[in-house]
């Protein structure tokens, strides 16, 4: 066990180096576009603002489903998670609340995970005390519910953005944990997110540190350097800020590429421009996609056709996007912006999710919106949260995500 500390922190000691280079040569690599592309200033500040919560609705008083063609449209009930009401709804093409779950005195919910057999796993957090910006470490939080909106059990956790069921039926997430490192910063904490595994009462069994595991393979993706975070309840440097996880899961593309390999797992970099693929049992990335094309990305997925898709936000160029991209050759071979451009964006949060018919559920998170898209980026179903969170703000969510009835409790 000492030799394995030893070896742990000459490589954290080998990463901070890496770090330090990488800051004195000028910071973040420029995305493509730079003519018109924010520089590394203005993308620390952007990183830096807390998620939105809400919306103006300007002249746009509409709620619900405004668009629906059912003739085009991926048939199933669309679940959704209201961030600042901690609450999350499964809704069907029509709008029309099928099941709810909420609670009371929860400060927001983060993400809504929708388990087979109808149990609703929950990143969550507390409010903070009157007057605190920020959300304190202590007041984050795991829940389970039952399908009828019972609380089963609540754990206290530094868990944050996202949790899956692993192919072999554990339970999977994200936490963090703050690291003092003066090689890179002299008086702030580091934040070292992780991928864990729990057990189905939410405890904490196993779980891989991802400062360890770029410190084994720096070369993977080089780290760019990040400003600080001032605005939490402790400042840190985020360097990472993951906040999705998908453990690899399709037999059928093992052997085609190496990321696919069994006990792989794709993860989203926000701070770090990139997707990357870890290896569970080695702890060390393996591939690594994004860096110079996505700006603040949300939810990498991986379709059984062996492409990933990924919600590039466009931090700072004031337009989102969504790739579909061949990891086997770096290839952009879709990608849906609407038109124009412009009036689809969101600072923070968001997923895409490729359906059965060939069709891309989108969440517009910031704005409170929901849409599916088909191949031609035709809009063909549309929603708008109906909540607001202050008078004429429209609440946002954090992500949409279509579920087959056959894998749920009945809906009656």
């Amino acid at each position: 066990m000492r030799n394995e500390g030893i070896d742990t922190r000459l490589r954290l000691g080998s990463l901070c180096l890496l770090l330090v280079a990488a800051g004195c040569s000028g910071g973040a690599a420029p995305d493509s576009g730079a003519a018109t592309d924010p520089d590394a200033d203005d993308l620390d500040r952007l990183r830096s603002l807390p998620y939105a919560g809400s919306s103006p609705k300007g002249g746009d008083q509409r709620a619900g489903t405004v668009l629906h063609d059912g003739e085009r449209s991926s048939p199933g009930p669309t679940l959704v998670t209201i961030l600042m009401l901690s609450r999350a709804e499964l809704l069907d093409e029509s709008g029309t609340v099928l099941r709810s779950w909420h609670l009371p005195g929860s400060g927001r919910w983060e993400r809504a995970e929708l388990l087979d057999g109808g149990d609703l796993l929950v990143i969550g957090a507390d409010p903070p005390p009157p007057g605190t910006r920020g959300i304190p470490d202590a007041a984050r939080y795991v829940a389970r519910f039952e399908w009828d909106g019972r609380l089963q059990w609540k754990r206290a956790m530094t868990a944050h953005h996202d949790a899956e069921r692993t192919p072999d039926g554990r339970l999977a997430l994200l936490g963090f944990e703050r690291r003092r490192m003066p090689q890179i910063h002299p008086e702030m904490d580091v934040r070292d997110d992780w991928v864990g595994i729990v057990d189905e009462q939410g405890n904490v069994v196993e779980r891989r540190s991802l400062l360890e595991a770029f410190a084994a393979a720096p070369t993977v993706l080089p780290l760019q350097p990040v400003a600080p975070n001032r605005l939490g309840v402790i400042p840190w440097l985020d360097l990472f800020h993951i906040n999705s996880l998908e453990w690899m899961r399709y037999e059928h593309l093992v052997g085609r590429h190496p990321i696919f390999d069994p006990g792989h797992v794709l993860l989203c970099s926000r701070h770090q421009n990139a997707i990357f693929v870890l290896d569970w049992e080695t702890n060390e990335p393996v591939w690594a996609w994004g860096r110079g094309e996505l700006v603040g990305p949300h939810d990498a997925r991986v379709l059984q056709n062996g492409h990933l898709l990924v919600f590039d936000n466009g931090i700072g160029k004031g337009r989102s996007r969504i790739l579909e991209v061949d990891p086997t050759t770096g290839e952009i071979v879709w990608q849906y912006t609407a038109t124009p451009p412009e009036s689809f964006y969101t600072l923070s949060k968001g997923s895409s999710q490729r359906l059965p018919n060939g069709n891309t559920l989108i969440a517009d998170s910031d704005n409170g919106r929901a849409f599916e898209v088909n191949v031609d980026g035709d809009v063909v179903w549309d929603w708008l949260c109906p909540y607001e969170i202050a008078p004429g703000r429209r609440a946002a969510i954090v992500r949409a995500i279509r579920h087959d009835p056959a894998n749920l409790p009945p809906l009656d």
